[in-house]
């Protein structure tokens, strides 16, 4: 990989167009050998959060920039530093989430709304320039964990263009409020059954390849 070719661009780029120009880069210095990388870095991240879950710690911001440096660290300079207009967003969803905490423990359902809120949180108001959906579900990964609960992925790949499509809608309705397709699909992964969540544990995410 071509670390100098990404710092230049990075230098060079405004922050408003990173987002615009990030797939440009990544052909221009090698998608192959970047994809490898991130994938690597994507597990590294699956085990962090789940270290991380075994300790106790404030519910803060440090969590997803930590998420983002140990996926993009080698890849991005600006990666592990969440962008400025996210910020309030993403520190009152810490707030919510951290409110929320000590009721959704005793209710699967709370568990739930917890989990989809701060899934889709991240998604809506993009932090970073790139890898939202891999932070979003790390994170929320992390939050099953401290629930006791499995590890899961909730995106479909890419590949799978009709499924794909389909969670593409449903991200839309909860942009516009309606979050009950995104808690079905975290429903379906956590394997909620009749007497409650399953609490194996699955290790780390399948979902490495997204």
């Amino acid at each position: 990989m071509d670390d100098l070719a990404f710092e230049f661009f990075n230098i060079l780029l405004p922050a408003s167009k990173m987002e615009d120009t990030i797939g440009s880069i990544k052909e221009l210095v090698g998608s192959g050998d970047i994809e490898s990388e991130i994938e690597d870095n994507t597990l590294k991240a699956e085990l962090y959060v789940a270290n991380l879950s075994q300790r106790v710690i404030p519910l803060n911001v440090k969590i997803l920039n930590q998420i983002s440096k140990i996926i993009y660290g080698k890849v991005y300079s600006w990666a592990g530093k969440l962008k400025v207009e996210s910020r309030p967003a993403i520190e009152e969803m810490f707030v919510r989430v951290a409110n929320d905490w000590d009721m959704s423990i005793l209710d699967d359902e709370l568990k739930l709304d917890v989990m989809t809120y701060a899934y889709h949180s991240i998604l809506k108001n993009k932090p970073f320039f790139d890898g939202n959906e891999k932070v979003a579900r790390l994170f929320t990964n992390y939050l099953a964990l401290k629930y006791g609960l499995n590890l899961f992925t909730i995106a479909p790949a890419k590949k799978n263009e009709s499924e794909y499509k389909k969670y593409c809608n449903d991200l839309k309705l909860a942009d516009n409020g309606n979050l009950s397709s995104i808690k079905e699909r975290v429903r379906s992964v956590m394997h909620v059954n009749a007497d409650g969540f399953s609490s194996t544990k699955l290790g780390p995410s399948a979902s490495v390849r997204e």
